[in-house]
């Protein structure tokens, strides 16, 4: 029972609470109770706001429960995650439309969810995440001319980073630019490839003293691994 109570102080804190208010030993009990029996009843006698959300949110995100009740019964920003949760584990776009447009939980949920598909037609429902949504199938499936018809440049260079490092080709890392806020993308291609291929000269390519301190620091950890 200790390892229970202290998964449910865990799932507290990443849920949101702050030391403060963190449960009692019979207050963390009851959370259990209610996680393992799937049942918001016990998470009402809490008398703490907080702690009742996080109750809810518990009871809905337990692996073993698919519970959209509990999660519409949480009343702070965590409701908005715990629904994106659920429609992520369950690849349901309907669930993830649950949420507010206003709410980046909604985008991030359908993009996920596109992503793990490879299905840009769920990608064109993401809005403010279609882009990276685009992003992430063209580098999940290897396609290069996808990159290419992203209009976002951000997420068009992130995707061609993306590509190169996996390919371990740097002619994508040529495509990246040299002279803009996005250079450190460039950068971070090249020293993908290097610390990859254990390749100290291609950190040389490496434009920001800093970035190229750490390809060489990962080259030499490649490099004795590889001797290992």
């Amino acid at each position: 029972m200790k390892y229970a109570i202290a998964a449910v102080l865990v799932s507290l804190l990443i849920a949101g609470c702050v030391q403060p208010n963190l449960p009692t030993k019979e207050e963390a009990n009851l959370i259990e109770k209610a996680a393992m029996a799937n049942d918001t009843a016990p998470c009402a006698e809490l008398t703490s706001e907080e702690l009742r959300n996080g109750c809810y949110y518990r009871v809905a995100t337990n692996a073993a429960n698919i519970n959209l009740g509990a999660c519409e019964k949480i009343t702070d920003y965590r409701r908005d995650r715990c629904v994106q949760g659920l429609g992520e584990a369950l690849a349901d776009v309907s669930l993830c439309e649950k949420i507010p447009e206003s709410s980046s939980a909604r985008w991030e949920c359908i993009a996920d969810i596109g992503i793990n598909l490879e299905s840009l037609e769920t990608c064109d429902k993401a809005g403010e995440r279609r882009a990276s949504c685009y992003s992430g199938v063209a580098s999940k499936t290897d396609d290069a001319v996808l990159c290419g018809q992203i209009v976002d440049e951000l997420e068009r260079n992130v995707c061609y980073w993306h590509i190169g490092a996996k390919r371990g080709d740097t002619a994508f890392c040529e495509k990246l630019p040299k002279d803009t806020s996005m250079a450190y993308l460039r950068d971070y291609c090249y020293m993908d490839i290097a610390i990859e291929r254990g390749d100290r000269e291609m950190c040389e390519k490496v434009a920001i003293k800093m970035y190229r301190n750490d390809c060489l620091v990962g080259v030499n950890e490649t490099l004795r691994w590889k001797r290992a």
